[in-house]
This record gives C-alpha cells, structure tokens and sequence, in this order.
C-alpha cells in the first residue's frame, strides 16, 4: 500500500510465504520503507520502498518517514549476509538525488523499525547496525539454514538441571512447551497419575485413585470461578482484601474514558501514579510511574485499550516488588521480582547489554520463553532519558528498562523465602482467604523492608493472582530454587472439602426480579446462611464454619479451567473426544478466516456456529448471506479462541441441565417459552449429557447441548450428537420450565452442591446398537473367538506331541 504500513495481511501472508519454504522475503511499492519483521528466523522486508520518490507531498501529508532502504545481499558457501542501507528519498527537500541517511536520520529509522517489528527481542538479536564507506546499515546474517541467529523461543529442545527437585536431574525439555506444565508432568508421573497433554500448557488425567483432574497452566479444576473471576476484576479484588484487613493502595475506579479530567485530579493529588487495567493480567495494560499529564494520557489509552470493564488509578507505593505463592492455603515461597535492567560497562550498547541477557535467560527452562523486550512505552523511557538502543552506558551505570516487575513483562526472578519476615506469609495466606475457593494463587506485594515485620506503612497488596506462575520459583536467578510445584500437585490430586449439608429450613423468598445469583441466594439464605452481596452478581453465603461463594451460575466448586476449556472450542472438542463422547464433524476456525469457514460451511450443508459462551447459531451453510449474518452474531466473542463450525445433526435438539452428575431438566429448544420434557427423554440421552459434563473435570454445574433423532428412544451410535457443553448457564429459563412440572432446581442444586447424595447420579453412558448392527458385531466377535479357541488347540497339540 503506497505510503502506509504493511497491513495485518500483508505480514500473514509473508509468514505464509517463509511456512511455504521462503528463507527471505523483500516487498517493494511502497514509495517507503515498511516494517522489519524476523518471524521464525526468517527475515521479511515489507516493503522497501523507492529509491526518489514523493507525489505531492504525501510523506508529509500522511506522516511517514521519508525514508527506504537499499538491500544488497552478500551470498557465501557457508552464510548469507543481507545488507539494509536506509536512503533519504523525500524529491522535494532533495532535489531528486537521494542519500544515505544522514546519523539523526539513521537513528530516527532504528528506532520506528525497532517500534513496529512483530517481535523487538528478535529484532535487537538478529539486526545489526554498523557503517561503511557506503554508509550506515542494518546487517541480519543467516546461517547455513538461512535463518537469523535468533534465540527462537517457541521452537527446538533445551536442557536443564532440575534444581527444583531434591535429587536434581538433567533434562531435556520441548521449547514450545510451557515450563510450569512440564514440572507438573514430572509431578504428577511421581505420584502415578495418568497424563494426558492437549496442548502447550493443558493436561487432563486421573490420580492412582482414579480422581480426574485438569490444569490449564495453573488453574485446575480446584480453582473456583468466583474467587478467580473477583481476582481478575481489581476493583473487586480490592474489596475483598479490605475486608480481610490487607492493606491495599488508595486507588480509584474509572468506568469511562471520559473520566480523564478526574483521573488528572487523582494524579495532581498523589505525584505519582499506576494506571492499569481492572480486569488485566500479567502486566498488560498497565503502566508505572506516571508523573504528568502527557504521560497519564499515553498511560490512559494503553489500559482502555486492554479492559472492557475499566482503569483503576492508584497512588503509586515506592518500594520492592515480591510474590508470594500459596498452595491450599500455605505459603510456599517468595521471590523478589527485579525489573527488568542493565549494567553498563563503558564499551556495549544498550542493545548488546539486552542481547547479552536474553542469551543467559535462554538457557533458562523458565525464562527461555521470556526476553527482554522494547515496548512503545519502553522506548519512550529512553528516549526521555536521553537515550536510545545504541546508547553506550558508562561503567557501572545501572539503567531500568521497566519499573513493572512481573515475570510476563521480563522480571528477573529472585528467591528471598529465608529472608523476608514471616509476618508476609500470613498476610499472604490471609489475603487468599479472602477469595475463597482458590488453590493456587500468587499475592504480589510492594514493600519498604521485607526483613522487617509488616505493617500498615511499610507495604501494600497489589493483587492476587490465581493463574500463577509458580515454575518461576524452581528456576530462580539467585537464591534458593524452590518446587513449589509439588504441593500444587498434592493439592490438585485431593478431594475437595463438600458440605457441611444444611437443610432448608423455610422456604424461601422470591427476588423481584430473579436472577441466577439471586435465586441461589435465596435458597443459601433459607438454610440459615448469611449471605453477603459483594457485587450484582457476586456473593458469599455463611453457615457453621462453611463459606460458599456464587458468581452468576458458578459456584466455589466450579473449576475455572473447566469454565476456559468449555469456552475454548478447540480444548472443548478435545475433551469431549477424548471421553469418547460424540460430537458432529467440525472444525474451529479463527475470526480472520471466515472465508475457509464459508468454503468448509458449504461443503457442510445445514451448519451451527459456537464461540465462547454464547447460545448455538445455525445457518444454512449453502448460503453465503445466511453464513455471514451468523458469523457476524459469534465475531466478538470467537476473536480470543476462535469459532466452532459444525455439520448440524438431524434430530430433537434439547438443553440438559445437569448439577454434579444428575440431570434436571431438559428442554426444548426453537420456541419462546422451551417445555421441560425430563420425563420423557430417554435415559441414556441423560447418561450421555452426564458424561459430556464430567469430560470437563471441576464442572459441577453445566447446560449439555444435544442433538437425538429419536429422543425417547435408546441412544444408538450415529444417532445423537453433542452440540455444545456449557458452564455458567442461565437458570432462570430452566427454573420456570422445571416449576411447571413442580420441580424446584434450585432446592436440588444447592443440595447437591453441599453433598447431599440421596439423588442417584445417571447411569454409565453406553451406546445401544441398532438391531443389525448389534448382530453384526455379536457374529464378529463369535467367529473371532472360534479364530482364538482353534489357534490354542493348535499350540496345545503341539506341546504334547
């Protein structure tokens, strides 16, 4: 595109010239040079533009950088060596003679190419600068593959000492997996579970007992959905550690961007600010160290730019930032989070002292995935510092890059269990109490003197974290590796706690306008609970020494990784699979392949859309119109894990739902008002809805989806399908179709869920053949057993004889 940035297709499909077997790729047309990308090592060259060249002024008119490259390629036996001398091409301030860019202009260029690469830590290794007779120039030697001399983060095998482990051993470990999933594998193999791995970070099994779990990094089926989605929500989160008496920042909660005036107000209040998103996760989004206006602006934009819900400013808290990890609610460990940082030594530039670190964090089985980067908001520091990439640090002369301290935003991990006071352990394992519910989680705290007892001066809870990355602490810097992973492991292979059971009591009240929440709410309360309101839709109920929290549908003993996994269709389609439960053939695409999804659609006939969590849509897959209005409806939620198309089973679809193996309703689908038609459905349709929920491990309460031909009749293979498995379901709809046959849903859910077992769970799931088919296989298997009988005659007679 003439003076424009390459687009989003424009680098897809130059990836998907390298996947084809290209070692380099060099776009021109451009009028101007466009982005460096090294994806997988393999250098691509946008777009580099003209060697004069300015129609009316449109460099200045669109603001681009009056500047493309000259790319010479230097071919060898044993290397490649590409050559990107940057050229000033602007006719109208050079009279039609272009020239290498002058040191200003050289440095402008390494900077905005250094902006908008795809991947900086890539960009910093693989790019060199230097200087001719010619003039300045980017270098990026290829080895004899024709790559980039890259530290590929996601690729290719490692070793690694188990230093974590009491007997310490050397292993050689897959790149492209997450490393807190391999120290739970080799856990988890100790203790004689069963494993299965879909995916980079996602594994599923059963215990030596039997006891199915999963994890998805570190939240497992133990995780509950309530305490982790207030974890997330920071303004939530803030509340809930108040109330446990953990001291937090002062901080205020903007819901709008327009609010900027008063966030302005906030900051002129405190001197210095972090603006982060309040429903972020590992750093992104947020920005420390505000101290003016302009910067509070960029800060401002950044964390709108990654929330749905809002910002939270706060005062910012000078001092040392540490997480703590607590296991079923003990305190394991604590590492030191440095920011990310150099050293000068009076000869390396900046650049080199970041290469030379990403190398040593390369060998590292945690922080091998993890470089240093340069962010947008990283170059601004140095450039207002007055500094760039290429800025020689004097001896001696240590330079932040980042004052986040986070391992996802290239932290240094450092052990400092034996050295902080005791004190934080209990603070920390107070303040995961507060969320109820939560096995794993991390406590970040800042802090003046973590040596010292806590106070409420000296230190601040900044959040929990529920989805920890406790592997960090088994491969610290400095200190003492600890395995933190063990107990996680122990605490993942146990029981969870259920009950005490309390009856009702009386009955209970009608909210005015009913809700999920509310109606649980109603029912805790009439067992003699309290129950205290934290949100809308948030609550926790009382009684005895028992707290249960509610959020929605979800309940403390609804995993969080069965709620993603359901959500996520690609892990929901491997769940189900691997349960051997059947499902209609599909695929998952991703929102930017919606012309594949029509093509495969087509092909499919009569089709049904699923993302996320919301309701099935069903299209005509035949009709390009019909396609579109319904991919349009799944955009929005199908832009994180994709969207599910689906062949559409011929039958009765109904909704099942089913709370801890037993199935309560069943309803109709396709009218205003559905009919629950429990009595009716046959109940190995219920089996199979119980199985497709117990597929996803820590899911006590969901809506199983499924498509039968005959749904009073015996399930038989090729007959039934499952559409969708669905956690957090609305059930209102289903409480108001149950009523009509005199069932109350909610009586039975919470009974169920504080361990009442005088309802039988359904029966085993088992396929019933039809009549020929079941012949067939019965005289299959007959002449297979007179095959097996005449071969041992045979070897018995031989052996007398």
């Amino acid at each position: 595109r003439d003076y424009k940035w390459a687009s989003n297709a424009q680098r897809s499909f130059a990836a998907s010239v390298t996947a084809a077997g290209a070692d380099l790729v060099i776009g021109h047309g451009s009028h101007m040079a466009q982005e460096i990308d090294i994806h997988n090592g393999r250098p691509l060259l946008h777009g580099i533009g003209n060697f004069v060249f300015n129609s009316n002024g449109r460099y200045g008119k669109i603001g681009v950088p009056p500047i493309s490259i000259a790319a010479g390629l230097d071919l060898r036996a044993d290397t490649t060596r590409l050559r990107l001398y940057p050229i000033h091409t602007d006719n109208r301030t050079n009279g039609f003679s272009g020239h290498p860019a002058t040191e200003e202009e050289f440095a402008d260029f390494y900077h905005t190419a250094l902006l908008r690469t795809k991947d900086s830590a890539a960009f910093l290794k693989a790019v060199d600068p230097g200087q001719d007779d010619i003039g300045r120039y980017l270098s990026i030697d290829l080895d004899q593959r024709h790559r980039a001399r890259v530290n590929r983060r996601h690729s290719g095998s490692g070793t690694s000492l188990t230093v974590w482990e009491e007997q310490p051993e050397t292993i050689r470990f897959d790149r492209s997996l997450d490393s807190t999933a391999i120290m739970f594998e080799r856990e988890l193999a100790k203790r004689g579970a069963s494993v299965d791995r879909l995916g980079t970070n996602f594994l599923i099994g059963e215990s030596a007992d039997g006891l199915a779990f999963a994890t998805l990094s570190t939240s497992t089926n133990h995780t509950g959905v309530p305490g982790a989605n207030a974890a997330k929500r920071k303004n939530v989160a803030r509340t809930l550690l108040a109330r446990a008496g953990v001291r937090v920042a002062e901080g205020q909660f903007f819901r709008s961007k327009d609010e900027f005036s008063e966030a302005v107000a906030f900051l002129e209040r405190w001197g210095a600010v972090v603006v982060k998103p309040v429903d972020g996760n590992t750093g992104r989004g947020a920005t420390v160290g505000v101290t003016d206006v302009e910067e509070l602006r960029s800060a401002w934009g950044a964390a709108f730019a990654k929330t749905s819900t809002g910002v939270l400013v706060e005062e910012q808290f000078r001092g040392d930032d540490i997480r703590i990890s607590v296991v079923a609610g003990v305190a394991y460990a604590a590492n030191k989070r440095v920011p990310p940082h150099v050293m000068g030594d009076g000869t390396s530039t900046i650049r080199e002292l970041i290469n030379a670190k990403n190398d040593e964090r390369y060998q590292n089985i945690h922080l091998h995935g993890k470089p240093i980067t340069l962010t947008a908001f990283r170059l601004d520091r140095l450039e207002r510092e007055g500094l760039t990439p290429l800025s020689v640090l004097p001896a001696g002369t240590t330079y932040i890059i980042d004052h986040k301290g986070n391992l996802a935003t290239d932290a240094e991990p450092v052990d400092i269990t034996d050295e902080i006071h005791p004190s934080y352990l209990r603070v920390a394992e107070r303040a995961v109490r507060a969320f109820h519910s939560v096995d794993i989680a991390g406590v970040d705290f800042l802090g003046t003197d973590f040596s010292q007892p806590a106070t409420a001066d000296n230190h601040i809870v900044i959040e929990v974290n529920t989805m920890p990355d406790i592997g960090g602490h088994g491969s610290a810097i400095e200190g003492t590796p600890r395995n933190v992973v063990g107990p996680a492991v122990d605490s993942l292979l146990s029981s969870p706690r259920i009950g005490p059971f309390r009856p009702r009591i009386r009955k209970p009240d009608n909210p005015e306008s009913p809700t999920s929440a509310r109606l649980l709410a109603a029912e805790f309360a009439a067992r003699g609970m309290t129950v205290d309101w934290i949100t809308g839709t948030f609550f926790l109920a009382t009684g005895d020494d028992s707290t249960h929290s509610v959020w929605g549908s979800c309940t403390g003993r609804t995993g969080q990784v069965a709620q993603l996994c359901s959500r996520r269709q690609a892990h929901a389609q491997a769940l189900l699979q691997r349960a051997g439960i059947p499902t209609a053939e599909g695929r998952v695409y991703t929102v930017g392949e919606e012309t594949a999804a029509r093509t495969f659609a087509a092909g499919l006939g009569a089709t049904t859309l699923r993302a996320s969590d919301r309701a099935l849509v069903d299209v005509d897959g035949t009709d390009s119109a019909s396609f579109t209005v319904g991919w349009s409806q799944l955009e929005e939620p199908g832009q994180r894990f994709g969207i599910s198309v689906s062949r559409r089973h011929e039958g009765t679809r109904l909704r099942l739902l089913v709370a801890h193996g037993r199935v309560i309703t069943a309803l109709t689908t396709g009218t205003a008002e559905p009919e629950d038609v429990l009595p009716h459905v046959d109940p190995s349709l219920r089996a199979l809805a119980a199985a497709a929920a117990a597929a996803f491990p820590g899911l006590d309460l969901s809506e199983v989806t499924l498509t039968a031909r005959y749904a009073s009749r015996t399930a038989a293979r090729g007959e039934v399908v499952v559409d969708q498995v669905l956690s957090g379901p609305d059930l209102v709809t289903h409480h108001v179709a149950a009523a009509s046959r005199g069932e109350d849903i909610f009586q039975t859910i919470v009974d169920l869920h504080l361990g009442d077992e005088s309802t039988a769970p359904e029966l085993e799931f088992a396929w019933s053949e039809p009549t020929r088919q079941l012949s067939d296989h019965v005289r299959s298997a007959a002449e297979q057993a007179t095959r097996h009988t005449r071969g041992f005659v045979r070897i018995f007679k031989r052996r007398l004889t």
